[in-house]
């Protein structure tokens, strides 16, 4: 069951990207931005009961995708002027 502090943490993140599930999100940062959502993200999660992670991401790097499109149609994720989702 989730508690207050993830419900937080939930929101927090998806003001700054695109759940891609529950508890994975896609956001781009700059390195400035990183530091200051990890420190948001320190003050309020329980760091006892949970486990936050950033993994970086190469900016072209390999995509491979399985089953259907969890986005809808009009959902488009730009970057450099192209739509990244298929």
């Amino acid at each position: 069951m989730w508690v207050d502090w993830k419900v937080r943490v939930h929101r927090h993140l998806r003001n700054e990207g695109l759940p891609l599930q529950c508890s994975v999100f896609t956001v781009r940062l700059t390195i400035r931005r990183q530091a200051m959502l990890m420190l948001d993200l320190a003050e309020l999660i329980e760091p006892s009961e949970d486990d936050v992670r950033l993994y970086p991401l190469p900016e072209n790097g390999e995509r491979v995708r399985l089953g259907q499109q969890m986005f809808p149609e009009d959902v488009m994720l730009i970057a450099k002027g192209g739509n990244l989702l298929p």
